[in-house]
């Protein structure tokens, strides 16, 4: 949980007339703070993202290679299963609760692979759709792990 201290004081769309200069220091460092805080959170989240990724790869190592080894990657078991439980395959599957989080992975995955595989990163796009969704869905993963307290 994230708790944020209200203070509209640091801010030139709520400050409410004129500011004692040692409020404006609170309030910009607390502000500071929340910041560091919700990215540390997401920074977290991003970790998490990198120690579970292709998991279904590595849980799944024969049926992984036998998807490989049928030529028909795509239309395997394996595959169907790799592309629902793992979140950063944006471009077959979009999860309903797309995150940045997401984005970020599949981005990383993408040029990781293609510098690993073949030498070349191949164009990275994604849907404005989808970036549209990762962003609102991120704003929403935030405000849940916000508790705001009032100023005294």
């Amino acid at each position: 949980m994230i708790r944020i201290i209200k203070d509209p004081n640091a801010d030139s769309r709520t400050v409410n007339g004129k500011v004692a200069i040692n409020k404006l220091e609170l309030a910009t460092a607390n502000h500071i703070e929340h910041v560091q805080e919700g990215l540390g959170y997401l920074a977290d989240l991003l970790k998490k993202a990198g120690k579970e990724h292709d998991h279904t790869k590595s849980e799944n190592m024969e049926q992984f290679h036998e998807a490989l080894q049928s030529g028909m990657i795509k239309k395997s078991k394996w595959y169907k299963q790799h592309i629902t439980e793992e979140r950063h395959h944006l471009i077959s599957k979009v999860p309903d609760d797309v995150t940045l989080i997401d984005v970020v992975e599949h981005l990383v995955d993408c040029v990781m692979a293609g510098s690993a595989r073949t030498g070349e990163i191949f164009d990275i796009e994604l849907p404005d759709e989808v970036l549209q969704k990762a962003h609102k869905n991120t704003v929403e993963l935030l405000k849940k792990q916000i508790k705001v307290r009032e100023v005294k």
